[in-house]
């Protein structure tokens, strides 16, 4: 495993990357993480942040089109979704940048900022990318990878955490069914990002137990 950080001493944003790549040939996975420090308005927090993103990817040698998902996380606010919509991190892109893209309210650090996940795979050939509701789909030798990202968009009461989870995995349930698949035996791995925690998790809880039960 490697690793590289990158920094601006001006800003004090940073993107911190590791490497796995067994041998010479061959795929190389790269998980990438972020941080812009401050109270600046988030464009330009994003701004910096995609700055840096991008001078670690010239410096990996990795192209755009070898994203698979990108994870914003802003300090939770009831507009962190829609003022950051049209910065380059959270759009999704199209054709070979396809990207699965989700904008977290909750902050990786106190006192504010902008955070950033993402993962990346890249090898000769490029990745065979196919699109999905809120996602994609990726062709790897002898399996198929599909990565959602920012579920559920389409819920009707943000405040009804039970039907955010019905839809989150709904739709999820959906895109496994139409490629031949299932919850119980296709789905991996799941992250469930939950606001006021102590009030929210256990109507999740309660869902999710009953949707892995059904579906």
């Amino acid at each position: 495993m490697k690793r590289l950080t990158i920094r601006d001493p001006s800003t004090g944003t940073t993107v911190q990357a590791s490497l796995f790549h067994p041998g010479q040939e061959g795929v190389r996975e790269v998980y990438l993480c972020g941080f812009a420090p401050g109270e600046a308005a988030e464009q330009v927090l994003a701004t910096r942040l995609n700055e840096s993103y991008g001078a670690a990817l010239r410096e990996l040698g990795l192209p755009n089109e070898s994203a698979v998902i990108r994870r914003l996380h802003a300090p939770y606010s009831d507009t962190a979704g829609t003022t950051l919509a049209h910065c380059p991190l959270a759009q999704p892109g199209r054709g070979p940048e396809q990207t699965a893209v989700a904008i977290v309210g909750q902050p990786v650090r106190p006192g504010g900022g902008l955070g950033l996940w993402a993962y990346h795979l890249h090898e000769e050939e490029p990745l065979k990318k196919v699109p999905v509701e809120h996602g994609i789909l990726i062709g790897r030798p002898g399996a198929k990878l599909m990565w959602q990202a920012g579920l559920p968009a389409e819920v009707q009461s943000p405040a009804d955490t039970a039907e955010q989870t019905e839809v989150a995995f709904g739709a999820c349930a959906r895109e496994l069914s139409e490629r031949g698949g299932n919850v119980k035996d296709h789905l991996l791995r799941t992250w469930v990002f939950i606001d006021d925690i102590d009030r929210n998790y256990q109507p999740m809880s309660d869902t999710r137990r009953g949707l892995f039960k059904r579906l």
